[in-house]
Order: structure tokens, then C-alpha cells, then sequence
């Protein structure tokens, strides 16, 4: 068993998209993974598990790997917990995420970006719709 005390740097904490992110990196190591920051430890390989922790900006957690390439698998996480996120989003607006959108449009679609539609079948209230 390896631990390692790291403390959560993205201004939003572990929301969605950090939280996928997180459980991602995880999965590639078969070392059992957890979190410990106050609660029962969390399944860093579980979604579900990673946002229910709801764990907010500048909490220190405990890392935790247990198995085959647990030093690894922990020094990695460690090293990335510090690199801070950018998150763009706010109420009126989400500009990051279309940025994202069209570069994936422009990746996938032989079309040049001035040709292609773009259907918003979304709550037209909220910032995505604002957005585009």
C-alpha cells in the first residue's frame, strides 16, 4: 500500500468533466485506487464514487494505491493534482466548450467550418445556447 497527501487545485474542485477526467487516468493502472479527504475512502474508478465525494477547491485528499504499480499509479496522480484547470464557464456563457465543439467538428467532418449547420437540440435557455 502507497499514500500520498495531494491537494485539489482546479478552481471548481471535482466536478463532471475533472471528475472524468480523474477516473480515466485511473483506469489504466490495475492498482486499486482511493481518496480519502475526511469521508470513507472513494473508488477512483467510479464516477459515481468520485462526485458523490463532492470535493471542493484547495481540499487535501489522501491518495491511495494498493496492488500492482500502486507507487506509480500514485506518483502520477500526484504529479497531475497540482496542474491547475482552466474552466471557462459561467452563466451567461461557455466559451471554452464551443472552442472544443468546433475544433471536434473541424477533426471529424470533411467539410470546412463555414459549411457545416449546427443543430442545438438543448435547453435554449442556458449558457451552451448563449455560446453558439
Amino acid at each position: 500500500m502507497y499514500s500520498k497527501e495531494v491537494t485539489v487545485m482546479n478552481a471548481s474542485g471535482l466536478h463532471a468533466r475533472p471528475a472524468s477526467n480523474l477516473v480515466q487516468f485511473c483506469a489504466k493502472f490495475p492498482c486499486k485506487l482511493t481518496m480519502t479527504g475526511g469521508r470513507s475512502p472513494v473508488d477512483l474508478k467510479s464516477i459515481f464514487a468520485v462526485l458523490s465525494a463532492a470535493v471542493k477547491a484547495g481540499t487535501t485528499v489522501t491518495i491511495t494505491g494498493d496492488g500492482a504499480d500502486e507507487q506509480q499509479a500514485v506518483e502520477d496522480l500526484a504529479k497531475y493534482s497540482g496542474v491547475p484547470v482552466w474552466n471557462g464557464l459561467t452563466d451567461a456563457d461557455h466559451p471554452t466548450q464551443i472552442l472544443a465543439d468546433m475544433m471536434t467538428i473541424e477533426e471529424h467532418c470533411a467539410k470546412p467550418l463555414n459549411q457545416v449547420k449546427v443543430v442545438f437540440p438543448g435547453d435554449v435557455r442556458n449558457n451552451m445556447c448563449y455560446a453558439w
